[in-house]
Formats: C-alpha cells, sequence, structure tokens
C-alpha cells in the first residue's frame, strides 16, 4: 500500500491545477492514519480502500491550487478525489 499512497501524494505534486502539491509529511499521515484506520476495524493490514476514504480529509488542506483553477469553482476536495479515481492499484506479481 505504500507504493500507492505515494504515487498518489506525487500526483498532487505534478498535477496541472496544483500549484502546490502534498509534501512528504502528508504521505506520512496519509500513511498512518491509513494504518490507524485498519486498526480500528480489526485488521492488521491496509486495504485500499482504507486510503482512499483518508485521502480527502488529510490531503485537500495540504494542496494549493494555482489561481486558475480556483476562478474555475473546482476545489481541493474535487482533484483529490479525480486522483484518486486516476491512480491505479498495481499489485506485485510473485515474480518481483
Amino acid at each position: 500500500m505504500i507504493d500507492y499512497i505515494i504515487r498518489l501524494v506525487d500526483q498532487t505534486r505534478s498535477h496541472s491545477d496544483i500549484l502546490l502539491g502534498a509534501s512528504p509529511r502528508a504521505t506520512l499521515a496519509l500513511s498512518k492514519t491509513s494504518r490507524a484506520l485498519a486498526a480500528i476495524r480489526n485488521r492488521d493490514f491496509v486495504l485500499p480502500d482504507d486510503v482512499k476514504h483518508l485521502a480527502v480529509p488529510v490531503l485537500s488542506h495540504r494542496l494549493i491550487l494555482k489561481p486558475q483553477t480556483e476562478l474555475r469553482g473546482i476545489t481541493s476536495k474535487q482533484l483529490i478525489n479525480r486522483l484518486i479515481e486516476e491512480t491505479p492499484l498495481k499489485l506485485k506479481d510473485d515474480g518481483e
């Protein structure tokens, strides 16, 4: 899951509507909160749904959008949701 979290956060740094993306500390926060949610749900492993569930509240306030993006009425929450949809979950093969 850490690879998925890293790729998701990295997308915030290269998206054309975002002036300043999420930091490495945001990556750690999303990882820690995802693990906490899994523990609350009596699991010792994180599911993609845990990460997706927490991505908006953990990341959206950490982004600075471009002025043009804000003028178009696009919010950071909308962008995070779009990035969740666009970032594929890659599972490692046994051969890797």
